[in-house]
């Protein structure tokens, strides 16, 4: 009999499997029907129609939702937003680590090649290894969180600011490789992939150890946002400094933006005009893109 991969995946990650539809689940948590709908949307699923797809640690979820409401700590649409913010971060992080490790585990036991969904043995092995690792790592996200969390509301009650006000002045920037396209095409996926971990690895690096904090990166594009335009611009020019460095990655390109402060302080912002060649030479101006 083949073995029930979904069932294994539930049993794993959600502790049960699925066992409750969409009414039953919203009957049994209390949560209005159009709020746990728009939730788990927001969550990036889609609906499941009539079908039983829902687990206790679903039902559980709802549940703090409702509880959280109750106690006015949440209203209808903060609750949406969480979830969105939750779903659009988790997923990212679940792809992320999947890829990473799927990688690490597939040339560590020698699995290069192996039908990894039809061999029985090689699927056991990889079920066993997920479920070793998921208490652990699920253990580093909540400290991650927490840490972030930490932050955040540090430099937010550092800067004086209503937690419900627009942020003050505050610089962005957007680097990305020139060409990085016309070379995507000329390299095998596994140089290519490669390569694209280092550059992203490099920059997380480059960008929170100048003081600016990452956004995010996407292939050959890294957003980043800073404090001011002072270590913006820091953070561009070590971004310069650091992948020109690597002879296999292209020429960078970036742009910074300082945004005016509720105050209506006045805006400035530091372009930089630079490649791998030159020096960065720096100037104050309402908005100045690298193109």
């Amino acid at each position: 009999m083949a073995r029930d991969v979904a069932r294994d995946l539930d049993d794993i990650f959600l502790g049960s499997a699925a066992k409750y539809t969409s009414e039953q689940i919203i009957r049994e948590s209390g949560v209005p029907e159009d709020l746990a709908r728009s939730m788990w949307r927001a969550l990036g699923f889609p609906d499941s129609g009539g079908e039983v797809a829902f687990t206790d640690a679903d039902l559980d979820a709802l549940r703090t939702v409702h509880a959280l409401m109750d106690d006015g700590l949440l209203d209808d649409e903060t609750a949406v937003v969480i979830a969105r913010s939750l779903g659009q971060t988790t997923s990212r992080l679940a792809e992320w680590q999947t890829d990473a490790l799927g990688r690490f585990y597939v040339h560590r036991e020698g699995l290069v090649g192996r039908d990894l969904a039809g061999d029985p043995e090689v699927l056991a092995q990889v079920l066993a290894r997920t479920e070793a690792l998921v208490g652990p790592l699920q253990h580093l996200l909540a400290y991650a969180w927490r840490r972030q969390l930490t932050a955040v509301m540090d430099r937010t009650l550092a800067q004086g600011e209503a937690m419900a006000e627009p942020a003050g002045a505050g610089t962005v920037g957007f680097a990305d490789l020139v060409g990085f396209t016309h070379l995507s095409r000329h390299l095998e996926n596994a140089d290519l992939a490669a390569l694209v971990e280092r550059f992203e690895s490099v920059s997380a690096d480059v960008v929170t150890a100048a003081g600016a904090m990452l956004v995010k990166t996407v292939g050959d594009e890294v957003l980043f946002v800073a404090p001011d335009a002072s270590t913006g611009a820091e953070a561009a020019m070590r971004l310069h400094e650091a992948h020109a460095a690597d002879p296999d990655v292209p020429q960078m390109r970036i742009g910074l933006a300082t945004a005016a402060s509720r105050r209506n302080q006045p805006t400035q912002s530091a372009g930089l005009q630079a490649d791998h060649r030159s020096r960065l030479s720096l100037k104050s101006c309402d908005v100045f893109m690298v193109l």
